[in-house]
């Protein structure tokens, strides 16, 4: 079984360059907040691999988010990651190491509500509300697969366990 959280950055400042946006003060209580939120998910979902877009507001959302995770590894960031399509999404996920059983992917919309919506199998209408109008900064989206095998994860194989917002319910 593999478990996958697909987390949006957290709400970012203004700057010159869009990769290199920070975190908004507000972002940081986000992303605080929603570390405690996968500690609380439980052992199976902790992540043992994590995968961070590039941009400054994903790395500095990560650092907020490790405070929670003490055993955490530290994130492979991914160029490749910034403002990626949900199918290159979904490859980076599909090339994961064997060993590993959960993963954190923090990334940027529109490709991450649109990767959610593709892996889930089942969700409820408010789920599929939610997500269509796309992931408010530091959500969270939480998936199980019932597949040994990282490569095996395909539209529609996935069982949403959660989709938490640092703003609002948890919807199931």
């Amino acid at each position: 079984m593999k478990h996958v959280i697909l987390m949006r950055h957290a709400t970012a400042g203004p700057a010159d360059s869009d990769h290199e946006r920070p975190l908004a003060p507000q972002g940081r209580r986000e992303a605080s907040r929603m570390g405690s939120a996968i500690l609380a998910l439980g052992a199976e979902y902790e992540p043992g691999y994590i995968l961070c877009s590039s941009a400054l507001r994903a790395r500095e959302t990560w650092d907020a988010v490790r405070a929670s995770l003490p055993g955490a590894p530290a994130a492979i960031l991914r160029g490749a990651l910034y403002l990626a399509s949900p199918g290159r999404l979904l490859s980076e996920l599909q090339a994961l190491p064997g060993g590993i059983d959960a993963v954190l992917l923090i990334a940027h919309e529109p490709g991450l509500s649109q990767l959610t919506r593709s892996l889930a199998n089942r969700a409820s209408d408010e789920f599929a509300e939610r997500v269509r109008v796309g992931m408010a900064p530091g959500t969270l989206a939480v998936l199980r697969f019932g597949t040994a095998e990282w490569e095996r994860l395909a539209p529609e194989s996935g069982e949403l366990v959660e989709f938490l917002s640092p703003r609002g319910p948890s919807v199931r």
